[in-house]
């Protein structure tokens, strides 16, 4: 859970390495946490956050999908 509080922070400061290690960490995580992942992107304010949510998308629980698509969309 403090993984998922740091997300968004991350998303500002360090996205290559958050590209590099969320996919193999939310194979672990349950859907409740792949939501926060994808709100603390969506919140982060970086200007990368729609590449993020998209690159990690096959990541997400097929429940999140439409969530993480949303909010690219909301982006643009």
């Amino acid at each position: 859970m403090e993984a998922v509080n740091t997300i968004g922070i991350l998303a500002r400061v360090d996205l290559e390495m958050l590209v590099a290690e969320l996919p193999e960490r939310m194979k672990e995580w349950r859907r409740t946490i792949h939501d926060r992942v994808v709100r603390q992107i969506a919140s982060s304010g970086s200007p990368e956050r729609g590449r993020l949510l998209m690159g990690l998308f096959d990541s997400f629980d097929p429940v999140i999908r439409p969530l993480a698509l949303d909010e690219n969309w909301h982006e643009r």
